[in-house]
C-alpha cells in the first residue's frame, strides 16, 4: 500500500494553522490561567471582608439586644415582680417581657448566679451551666453578652442586672441565631452563610442556609440539593469544652467561576473565529508561495524528460527567480550537450563529415523514398608512406 506524499502546498498550511493553533493555545492557557487565579484570590478577599463584616455585624446586634433588654429591666413592673421572687409570677413576667422583646429564651437569676425562673422551662440539675460563665462575667462587669448553645441550639445572650435601686436579680436573654439570621446576614456580606453546632466535632445542628447563586441573591434551592461549598471560611464564635458554635461562610463554585466560565467562552468563540481566518490566510498564502513552485516543478519534470521550453517567468522573489534562471540555464546546457553528443555519433571526428553509420541511415531514407541519388567513392593510397615520412599528424 502506498501512500500519496503530501505537497507543498498542504505541508504549508498545516504548518501555518499549527503555528497559529499553538500560539493560540498559549495565549488562552495564560489567561485563563492568570483570570482562575484572579477570580479565586478574589472571593478569598471576599469571603475575609464577609467574616470581618459578619463580626461586626454581631457586635452591633448584640449592642441592639442590651439595649431592647436593658429598657425592660428598667420598667417599674418588671422590678417589682421580680421583688416578690415568687416562681409561677417571674415565669409569667418572663414570658410577657420576652415576647415583647421577641426573645426566644428568657431567665432570671438571684444576685449569686443561681437561676430562679426561666422561659421556656428548663429541665435536669445542669440547666444553669449554659449560662454559668455569661452570668459570671456579668457579675464582675456588671454586664455580659455572647454566645451559649442550649438543647443543641445557638443564642446571641446578653445578661443585664435588675437594680431597685440595689442590684437584686440579673436577667438574661437570648435570640436564636437561626436560618433566617443566616440569611439576612448572607445577604449584607454577600457570602453564604451556615451556622454550625458540634459536639466532640461532630455535627448536631446547622441553619441550612441557602447559599448564594452567581447573581448574588439567595438560591430557592432544597437543602438536599444543595450545590457544595467551593470556598470556605469558618468563624468560631463560641468554643466551650466539647461544644462549639461556628459561623461557616461560603461561596459556591457557581458563584465563584461564573464569570471566569463566561470568559472562557467568549475567548473560545474568539480563537475560534481567528483560527478561521488565519485557515483562510493559510490557503491564499500557501497558493500563492506554491504556484512558483508548482512551475518551477513541473519545468524541471520537462527538462528531465527532454522536451524544452519557456522558463517560468519572474515572481518578484529572489530566491525563486534564482532558481528559475539556474534551471534555465541547466536546459540550454543540456540542450547544447546533447546536440555535441549527437553530432559526434553521426559524424567523422577529423574531416567533420557523415560517417558510415550516419550515411548508411541517409542512403536508407532516400531509397525508401525512391529518389534520385548518385554516390562517389574516392580513395586515397599511399598514406601509409606518407604518415610515416612526414608524420600522423601532418597526414591527417
Amino acid at each position: 500500500m502506498t501512500f500519496r506524499r503530501a505537497t507543498f502546498r498542504s505541508q504549508l498550511i498545516l504548518t501555518l494553522l499549527g503555528f497559529v493553533l499553538f500560539i493560540e493555545l498559549v495565549i488562552a492557557a495564560a489567561i485563563l490561567h492568570q483570570t482562575y487565579a484572579q477570580t479565586v484570590a478574589q472571593a478569598r478577599s471576599s469571603l475575609q471582608v464577609g467574616d470581618r463584616v459578619l463580626d461586626k455585624l454581631m457586635t452591633l446586634r448584640s449592642a441592639q439586644l442590651s439595649s431592647i433588654v436593658g429598657v425592660l429591666s428598667s420598667d417599674f413592673g418588671f422590678k417589682s415582680a421580680v421583688a416578690t421572687k415568687d416562681a409561677p409570677t417571674l415565669r409569667t413576667v418572663l414570658a410577657n417581657f420576652g415576647d415583647r422583646a421577641q426573645a426566644d429564651l428568657a431567665i432570671i437569676a438571684e444576685r449569686d448566679g443561681r437561676l430562679t425562673a426561666a422561659v421556656p422551662a428548663l429541665d435536669g440539675q445542669k440547666a444553669d451551666e449554659p449560662f454559668r460563665e455569661l452570668l459570671s462575667t456579668a457579675r464582675k462587669q456588671g454586664h455580659a453578652a455572647g454566645m451559649i448553645v442550649l438543647g443543641q441550639r445557638a443564642y446571641q445572650f446578653v445578661v443585664l442586672p435588675v437594680r431597685a435601686p440595689r442590684l437584686i436579680a440579673w436577667v438574661g436573654m437570648g435570640f436564636e441565631v437561626n436560618h433566617q439570621l443566616a440569611e439576612r446576614l448572607a445577604a449584607l456580606t454577600g457570602v453564604g452563610v451556615d451556622f454550625v453546632v458540634s459536639e466532640n466535632g461532630r455535627k448536631v445542628f446547622h441553619t441550612v442556609a441557602r447559599r448564594l447563586g452567581s447573581t448574588g441573591t439567595a438560591s430557592n434551592t432544597a437543602p438536599q440539593t444543595q450545590a457544595p461549598a467551593f470556598l470556605s471560611v469558618r468563624h468560631v464564635m463560641l468554643k466551650s469544652g466539647s461544644t462549639e458554635f461556628d459561623a461557616v461562610l461560603s461561596l459556591t463554585r457557581s458563584a465563584v467561576l461564573s464569570p471566569y466560565y463566561a470568559l472562557a467562552r467568549n475567548l473560545a468563540w474568539i480563537f475560534a473565529l481567528s483560527l478561521l481566518i488565519s485557515a483562510l490566510i493559510a490557503v491564499w498564502l500557501a497558493r500563492r508561495l506554491s504556484q512558483p513552485v508548482r512551475e518551477l516543478s513541473q519545468f524541471a519534470q520537462a527538462i528531465g524528460a527532454g522536451s524544452y521550453r519557456e522558463p517560468p517567468r519572474a515572481r518578484a522573489v529572489a530566491e525563486l527567480d534564482l532558481l528559475a534562471s539556474t534551471l534555465d540555464h541547466m536546459q540550454r546546457a543540456v540542450r547544447e550537450r546533447e546536440a555535441r553528443i549527437s553530432h559526434q555519433a553521426t559524424h567523422d571526428a577529423m574531416t567533420g563529415l557523415l560517417n558510415r553509420e550516419a550515411i548508411r541511415e541517409r542512403l536508407a531514407q532516400l531509397i525508401d523514398q525512391r529518389q534520385p541519388l548518385a554516390v562517389l567513392r574516392v580513395a586515397v593510397h599511399g598514406f601509409a608512406r606518407i604518415n610515416a615520412a612526414l608524420g600522423y599528424r601532418l597526414g591527417d
